[in-house]
């Protein structure tokens, strides 16, 4: 069982990913984060997704998932599809949250081997959160 110090350890690891891309945060996450007040954020970042942006893809995957815009019902469906064209582009991001869906069972019937390989997918990319979580199935496991 994982100990409560590398738990700790891990926790504390992946609290400082945000602030180190506070400085960087793309045109994509503020639109999502404006869309909760804005219809108009959401048809822009929208479009952007549309327009084959995988982080907006990524982002709009997100909106859906959480039915977190003004506007827009929570879809897992449409979730999964837009983290699925994110993660076809490359999108870590994305792998990560496919993995997510599939280890909850948020709108795809839970299967821990399929969160497992968007897991390792997003890790070899460079992830802190999917590396986490590979360690969390592991326990889960045993």
């Amino acid at each position: 069982m994982m100990s409560l110090l590398r738990i700790a350890a891990v926790a504390a690891t992946v609290s400082l990913v945000p602030a180190a891309f506070a400085t960087t945060q793309s045109r994509a996450e503020k639109l999502f984060l404006a869309s909760a007040k804005s219809k108009q954020a959401l048809a822009k970042l929208e479009a952007e997704a549309k327009s084959g942006n995988a982080t907006a893809e990524d982002w709009l995957g997100l909106a859906y998932q959480s039915g977190f815009s003004e506007g827009m019902p929570r879809s897992y469906r449409m979730a999964l599809e837009w983290f699925d064209k994110a993660a076809k582009k490359g999108c870590a991001n994305a792998d990560f949250n496919l993995g997510q869906m599939y280890q909850v069972g948020a709108g795809v019937p839970r299967d821990f081997a399929k969160a497992r390989h968007w897991y390792r997918l997003a890790a070899r990319k460079g992830s802190v959160e999917a590396k986490y979580s590979l360690e969390v199935l592991s326990e889960l496991a045993q």
